[in-house]
């Protein structure tokens, strides 16, 4: 159940635009009235708490950086805007090839130690 002081937190979020929306999530753009900054609000109907409370430990410039994790109905975190077009938007106009984007994922992967993501089908082999 949401508390107040969560719903007051809540509250500090306004102008919400829509940017992503499937069964599990919602992502939104929103104003603070604090600040006047934008961030993305992330709205998860299940508990992602664990999730995020262990993101937001990770100091690292891959990774947007998580303010406000708020459990009630749902699971909502506010976190980091970056202005600009992300990389599946950079595809989509040709501006950067598939390709391009799997090498930049892999070495962004390499940055932070952890293994690339592989496509459907595709398998690492060991020597």
């Amino acid at each position: 159940m949401q508390t107040a002081a969560d719903g007051y937190k809540l509250s500090i979020y306004g102008g919400a635009t829509l940017i992503h929306e499937t069964e599990a999530c919602r992502v939104e753009l929103v104003k603070s009235s604090l600040d006047g900054r934008e961030y993305i609000k992330r709205s998860y109907r299940d508990d992602k708490r664990r999730i995020f409370e262990a993101l937001r430990k990770i100091d690292s410039p891959y990774i947007p950086k998580i303010y406000e994790i708020i459990f009630g109905e749902d699971t909502v975190v506010i976190e980091e805007y970056a202005k600009g077009e992300n990389l599946g938007e950079l595809a989509k106009r040709g501006a950067i090839s598939g390709k391009a984007l799997s090498a930049r994922s892999a070495n962004s992967a390499r940055k932070q130690n952890h293994p690339p993501r592989r496509e459907a089908g595709e398998h690492h082999r060991y020597a």
